[in-house]
């Protein structure tokens, strides 16, 4: 009974949510059944971790039934618990209504325009249109939109059968504008999933609409504009322009978007400078590190009220990649509290090595990379390779060699485990396989350094790049 679905949803309640939801099912309106009451209580006593041997089965079982517990009576008490977690679900949609204010207007006019009671529901069309006037570019919005136009379309036709004005072009624009963004935002996900993982995507008749929409008045709309651009700039990344409307339109609407969007827009964009950096192409670190300044002053990034190890990484990297190490150590001396607690010290300990490394300050990067603990899987890469670069800068080619070695094997068990995209898998491994063929030159081969460099100038998906180059070409001087 500890691993049923029923403990594992009642887990998530609060000891507040549990009393309303003892009131619920103790509500004789929602349930006559008194064994269900009896084995909620019995449950909850044991919360928040509902691990006490009273919830055994057999016990269970003879508590609420009275009787010994065996084979032949099981499905009694499985029955009882599949009725009680049906209820604790009607106790969920419930509370999602009665949080949901507009869903329950609109339940509510749909059901007066039934019973066409015309008074009544012109009074509830008056309340939405109002509510709908203070929100703007969510999901919800354009689907009340879409709701709205239809309860008056509705309202009108019912209450004059023979009204040949009645106007359906407001609720078809209103379903157009919902389908629009929604369609639009999925193909985002497609594609970036794509991106990061060479899988083959389409969409179906987004060719068409991608075509449509910049002449429409859809494209007035700003979330339909922004995720156009998102689009075109996953199907086409070469194509400049996709990338600076993207960035232009995200500052000018980034007070009216909401966070969900905000974050999807802003993660897109980042990631296809990432993209073009490791490609080679230098000059997107600029229009990445204002990206970043702008996703810290905004807290877009932030969910659950923390912005997540890897952006926090990502940031404090591209700063000390444009030599920004003033603001690079007031962030990580201001905002690291903006980080998950649990991941804090590994956050602090491996970005202030990094920020010791880019001023060759090598033994104490060492120091603050010995203290990381390795939690996050992207942590634990991006440490080895700065301890390969510091090896390196140090001479130590035993301990580089060693630990190249074990890299390569630890690269090679997160693909078996698909614990990162095929896309880092072969960005690291490039980095190990030219970073041997570095440690393997002799002074006197200037060929193979000129060789060298221009075979990283041809590989599109290579980390560290900018470093291995600055090791060359001090080579070949």
């Amino acid at each position: 009974m500890h691993q049923s679905k029923l403990i594992q949803v009642l887990k998530i309640f609060k000891h507040t949510d549990l009393q309303q939801l003892q009131k619920f099912v103790a509500s004789p309106f929602f349930n006559d059944n008194e064994r269900l009451i009896q084995l909620l209580q019995l449950i909850t006593i044991h919360a928040p971790t509902y691990t006490a041997q009273e919830l055994s089965k057999p016990r269970v079982h003879a508590h609420i039934f009275q009787e010994g517990y065996n084979r032949g009576n099981a499905p009694k008490l499985r029955r009882l618990m599949s009725s009680l977690l049906k209820l604790v679900e009607q106790y969920i949609a419930h509370q999602q209504l009665k949080d949901n204010t507009t869903q329950m207007q609109l339940d509510v006019l749909q059901f007066y325009n039934k019973k066409r009671l015309h008074y009544p529901a012109k009074d509830v069309l008056k309340r939405l249109h109002k509510w709908q006037s203070n929100t703007t570019n969510t999901e919800e919005h354009y689907y009340t939109d879409f709701k709205i136009a239809q309860g008056y379309s509705d309202w009108q036709r019912l209450k004059d059968p023979r009204n040949q004005l009645v106007d359906f072009t407001i609720p078809m624009m209103a379903l157009d504008s919902l389908h629009i963004v929604k369609k639009l935002q999925l193909a985002c996900l497609v594609y970036n999933k794509s991106h990061s993982f060479k899988n083959e995507a389409s969409v179906f008749m987004l060719t068409e609409l991608l075509e449509s929409l910049p002449n429409s008045a859809y494209f007035q709309i700003p979330a339909v504009s922004l995720y156009y651009y998102a689009v075109q700039l996953l199907l086409f990344p070469d194509k400049r322009a996709y990338f600076d409307l993207l960035q232009q339109r995200l500052l000018q609407y980034i007070t009216q978007l909401p966070a969900i969007q905000l974050q999807q827009l802003f993660g897109i964009t980042k990631n296809h400078c990432i993209r073009q950096i490791n490609r080679g192409r230098l000059v997107f670190y600029e229009p990445l590190f204002e990206l970043y300044k702008t996703d810290l002053a905004y807290e877009i990034s932030v969910a659950n009220g923390y912005f997540t190890a890897g952006n926090f990484k990502n940031m404090i990297t591209v700063g000390l990649r444009m030599g920004a190490y003033d603001w690079v150590k007031y962030c990580l001396d201001t905002h690291i509290t903006q980080v998950d607690p649990k991941l804090q010290t590994d956050v602090y300990n491996y970005n202030v090595a990094n920020w010791h490394f880019y001023q060759q300050q090598f033994n104490e990067a060492i120091k603050y990379l010995h203290a990381v603990q390795y939690n996050d899987v992207f942590y634990q890469i991006d440490s080895r390779k700065l301890l390969l670069k510091i090896y390196y800068e140090l001479r130590e080619m035993v301990a580089l060699e060693a630990l190249m070695n074990s890299f390569r094997v630890m690269i090679h068990r997160f693909q078996q485990k698909k614990s990162i995209a095929e896309y880092h898998q072969q960005t690291n491994r490039h980095f190990i396989n030219f970073l041997y063929k570095i440690i393997r030159l002799l002074p006197h081969q200037k060929d193979k350094v000129t060789a060298i460099i221009e075979q990283i100038h041809a590989t599109n998906e290579l980390s560290e790049r900018q470093w291995l180059l600055a090791k060359l070409y001090l080579m070949k001087a």
